[in-house]
């Protein structure tokens, strides 16, 4: 394994998508502090932390899986090195193992430019320190990395696991749109009055119609929970400006964010058993 991790590192210095995922990822980091410089005061820096994740990573991370590990492939490397006497997990293993440094690594970049410079316009963290935020930006990255690495260790061609990748990537942030939109229905609609002085004269609760029930929110939310789309929109929500504080809003995003590692991790390790037992009895031409 460590003999396949020298390699691997070795050969990802000289790789050109890397290379050019990190001149993007400082690009885009720049660029979002640069969007968002003139609300100085009203989005939080929290928000802007994680906006990398939410929006470009998925897709970003998607075409460096597929291309790079694609490689082992169509220039025999796995070949090579089962012919050599590396086992066939280790490989596996190796290969997730680099994309998910990669993964690291352009994510630290990000969070490391937009703290540095983010700090002196919008002040300090509000919702989360930094050591949360990189802890569950960590998790949504090896989930990332895994299901990627997965897709690609099996498809066995660099230009099937792009495609499968990327439409992977839209399915799980459509699903993740879909979910969200309903997790975000309340039992209970606030019905208020003013009067013409603009004092309440009357305030009640009645029944949401569109709200899904009980059964059918805790199936939503752990789709959500399972898919990274849906791990990056929680934290997103997590990390947003609050105008007016909701109760049942906050009571979510903190049971959101303290069941999603478990629910992620349990999905880490199910999808990388699996993906060893199937490549251990993949035919390799």
């Amino acid at each position: 394994m460590i003999k396949l991790l020298k390699a691997e590192f070795y050969r990802l210095k000289k790789d050109k998508v890397f290379l050019l995922l990190i001149i993007i990822t400082c690009v885009l980091a720049l660029f979002t502090l640069y969007k968002y410089f003139d609300n100085s005061g009203i989005i939080t820096l929290d928000r802007i932390m994680v906006e990398y994740l939410y929006m470009y990573f998925g897709i970003f991370i998607a075409f460096f899986v597929s291309m790079y590990v694609g490689k082992e492939y169509t220039e025999g490397f796995i070949r090579n090195k089962i012919v050599v006497g590396h086992k066939r997990r280790d490989i596996y293993l190796s290969n997730l193992i680099i994309c998910i440094a990669v993964g690291l690594i352009v994510n630290i970049i990000y969070i490391g430019i937009v703290f540095l410079v983010g700090t002196k316009i919008f002040g300090e963290l509000q919702k989360l320190n930094l050591f949360q935020i990189i802890a569950y930006t960590s998790l949504i990255i090896v989930a990332y990395c895994t299901i990627y690495n997965f897709i690609t260790m099996l498809c066995k061609d660099a230009s099937v696991s792009l495609v499968s990748c990327v439409i992977i990537f839209i399915i799980m942030f459509v699903a993740m749109m879909f979910v969200s939109t309903k997790l975000m229905e309340k039992p209970y609609i606030e019905i208020t009055q003013y009067n013409e002085k603009g004092e309440i004269e009357f305030s009640d609760k009645e029944i949401n119609p569109n709200y899904p029930g009980e059964t059918t929110i805790k199936m939503y939310k752990v789709i959500n929970y399972l898919l990274p789309t849906g791990q990056a929109a929680m934290l997103q929500n997590a990390c947003a400006e609050t105008i007016e504080p909701d109760e049942y809003e906050i009571n979510q995003v903190k049971q959101y964010l303290s069941e999603m590692p478990f629910y992620g991790i349990f999905e880490i390790v199910l999808l990388n058993i699996l993906g060893i037992l199937i490549f251990k009895r993949q035919e390799l031409k």
